[in-house]
């Protein structure tokens, strides 16, 4: 598993709860793994589903026919006006979202 505190520079980090239920739902996790995932969960903030994040997701979804997931998750770095560290190719491509490539092997 990669340390993710290696690869991103010191500040303040958030997480769509999306991205908690991803992490946490892989069929081949080990409990090690997901204890390293859980640990730094705890370490960020994990931004809830509300009204502005609704909003946004419907806009997003309107404009650049994603997945609901992606949706909600540019939808919350939006609403905190943060860029998305990502391994996702497609949402890469949607230019007017600040997205840095997260290039994980």
């Amino acid at each position: 598993m990669v340390n993710c505190w290696n690869l991103i520079p010191e500040r303040m980090y958030f997480a769509s709860v999306i991205t908690e239920l991803e992490l946490l739902s892989y069929s081949s996790l080990c409990s090690e793994e997901e204890e390293k995932i859980s640990q730094f969960l705890e370490e960020i903030t994990v931004v809830e589903l509300n009204s502005e994040i609704k909003k946004m997701t419907i806009l997003i979804r309107r404009t650049h026919n994603i997945k609901p997931p992606d949706a909600i998750i540019m939808a919350t770095a939006q609403s905190l006006e943060a860029k998305i560290f990502s391994n996702d190719t497609q949402m890469a491509k949607i230019s007017n979202h600040d997205i840095i490539p997260l290039l994980l092997k």
